[in-house]
């Protein structure tokens, strides 16, 4: 899916990135600074120059493009084909019998190995 996106200057994008930056520094900064006035009025403070900065990201040419690819992504996820639970039984229980298999043939290849290095060290010390 393609979206038209009007194009923006990337001034304009780099002057709202500063202002929501500046915003949520100084709501932060805020928060120590009026440590002695009332949690309540803080709280506000801070979840409204969070809102304030998020409502200037979305002005940007990045948060629409971002908000372009998740709708193009839940388009494509609702195309997706999921398997059934048998399928995913069956498929499961295939992988868990390679696992184990492989694990014993791993095992088999070590214990040779081992019984291999431990001959040739016998070997070495009678000589």
């Amino acid at each position: 899916m393609v979206v038209n996106m009007e194009s923006q200057s990337p001034k304009i994008d780099a002057v709202l990135w500063v202002v929501a930056t500046t915003l949520l520094v100084l709501g932060v900064t805020a928060q120590y600074y009026f440590a002695s006035e009332s949690l309540l009025l803080r709280a506000i403070g801070l979840l409204l120059a969070i809102g304030v900065a998020a409502a200037l990201i979305t002005r940007t040419s990045l948060a629409r493009k971002m908000w372009g690819f998740w709708q193009d992504s839940v388009v494509e996820l609702r195309k997706v084909v999921w398997p059934t639970k048998q399928e995913t039984i069956h498929s499961t229980l295939a992988v868990l019998a390679m696992v184990f298999v492989m694990g014993l043939v791993l095992w088999s290849i070590d214990a040779v190995l081992v019984r291999v290095m431990a001959w040739i060290v016998k070997q070495g010390a009678v000589l």
